[in-house]
This record gives C-alpha cells, sequence and structure tokens, in this order.
C-alpha cells in the first residue's frame, strides 16, 4: 500500500486496541488518532499515546474507508524473553 509523504500530511491514522481471548469474547480497550501533519518520519522515536473512549463514528464526504490492519502482538514478561538481556529490563 502507497502513499505519498504529501498524502500522508493531510491523513489521520485511527488505532483502536482490543482483547481478544480465548473463548471469542473481544473487549474494546481504547483508541486514538495520530495526525501525519507534524509527523517526523525520518526519526524514529518512542511514544506513549493515552487510549479514549470509542468515538462517535461519522462519514465525511472527503474521507472513504480504505479498509483496515490488525496487528497481533504477544506479551512476553522479560524474565522469559531470551533475545533480552535482563541488564537492560527497564
Amino acid at each position: 500500500y502507497v502513499v505519498s509523504h504529501s498524502q500522508l500530511e493531510t491523513r489521520t491514522l485511527q488505532v483502536s486496541v482490543w482483547h481478544h481471548d480465548r473463548f471469542g469474547h473481544n473487549n474494546f480497550l481504547g483508541e486514538t488518532e495520530l495526525t501525519f501533519d507534524s509527523w517526523e518520519f525520518d526519526t524514529q522515536i518512542e511514544e506513549w499515546f493515552a487510549l479514549q473512549p470509542r468515538a462517535e463514528s461519522y462519514v465525511d464526504s472527503v474521507m472513504h474507508y480504505k479498509g483496515e490492519l490488525t496487528v497481533v502482538l504477544k506479551y512476553i514478561p522479560a524474565e522469559r524473553n531470551v533475545s533480552l538481556p535482563l541488564d537492560q529490563v527497564q
């Protein structure tokens, strides 16, 4: 999926976080929106974003739904993560 920097500067990424458990009961944890108008694409930074309650959905004539991307993460405690030396755990 190719998007130019000039197009990204006018876009907002909506990120929603869910807890999917083994029994199919999925819980919405929160969401945040990231605007790219002042994003530093050439700099790698670590940044935290507060999750907000679900916003009301709206359809704007300028914005069109483009789909969704699902990312799955698994928490591994530091003491069980063999790739990270324990002296580097914060």
